[in-house]
């Protein structure tokens, strides 16, 4: 999946489908960029979905942050301020999933350059670009996601 999502990509071409690779963890991907780890930042990643993630993340993050480790975290421009004291970057505003699409790499990259032990991470629904978007995300942390 990438930016043209499926269902653009069916407005032109209907009998389009995507590669079983994509959709079921036990078929092998026929590319490199179809693997299960690909592009992975050097900490450990944890993504989270759903309508409480922020809320989640920040009370990982105090608990990983008294347990002595330097945490990252990726969030949406909302909440940043929630998270002032920690490494964090901002996916940009909720409502716009293309600009989380466009930063989400440069972000992982950074936070490499900031030597985190612990990436958290909010994910979102996985349709449209989402899906692109989570594709990516679970590649990034390794398969670790948790839908709240």
């Amino acid at each position: 999946p990438g930016f043209y999502t499926l269902e653009y990509i069916r407005e032109i071409l209907p009998n389009v489908v995507l590669d079983d690779a994509l959709v079921d963890d036990n078929k092998i991907p026929k590319s490199p960029g179809q693997k299960y780890k690909h592009y992975a930042p050097k900490a450990r990643m944890q993504v989270y979905v759903g309508s409480r993630a922020s809320d989640f993340i920040y009370k990982k993050a105090k608990e990983y942050e008294n347990k002595g480790l330097k945490v990252g975290v990726l969030i949406f421009e909302e909440d940043m301020e929630r998270f002032e004291g920690f490494e964090r970057i901002s996916f940009g505003d909720r409502s716009d999933l293309s600009q989380m699409s466009h930063v989400l790499f440069t972000a992982l990259r950074k936070m490499d350059k900031l030597k985190v032990d612990l990436i958290l991470a909010e994910g979102v629904m996985d349709n449209n670009l989402g899906k692109s978007i989570m594709n990516r995300m679970k590649k990034s942390a390794a398969g670790n996601i948790e839908y709240l």
